[in-house]
């Protein structure tokens, strides 16, 4: 699994984690929700020259982040194929830094402890 599937796979495990816990929040039938929407939240991977593409599915397609092939820098999108080099998300080395299950991603706060 290359560095780009597994930030896919962070990502969608992220995602799937806040809409079931919004889904137990404000559904009485959780059973339902989780046929029908829940089997289809995911990512995919779209390999190109100059950037891979992670599209969230969630249940339809969106185009969300592009990592640069060259450096594992992550960049959110403008449109469709169009890289918001504005949004800059850090690289593939630390993905750990930020929560991907929101509609953008949003910083953790790391604790330095004193040994």
């Amino acid at each position: 699994m290359t560095k780009v599937e597994e930030f896919a796979a962070l990502v969608a495990e992220q995602i799937k984690a806040n809409y079931y816990a919004d889904a137990i929040r404000r559904s009485s039938d959780y059973e339902t929700w989780d046929k029908h929407i829940g089997s289809r939240i995911g990512t995919e991977v779209i390999v190109g020259p100059k950037y891979t593409k992670v599209n969230v599915l969630l249940p339809d397609p969106s185009a969300r982040y592009m990592v640069e092939n060259a450096t594992g820098d992550i960049y959110g999108v403008k449109s469709y194929g169009k890289v918001n080099k504005a949004h800059y998300y850090g690289d593939l080395n630390n993905t750990d830094e930020y929560y991907w299950g929101g509609y953008a991603p949003t910083r953790v706060m790391i604790r330095l402890v004193k040994r």
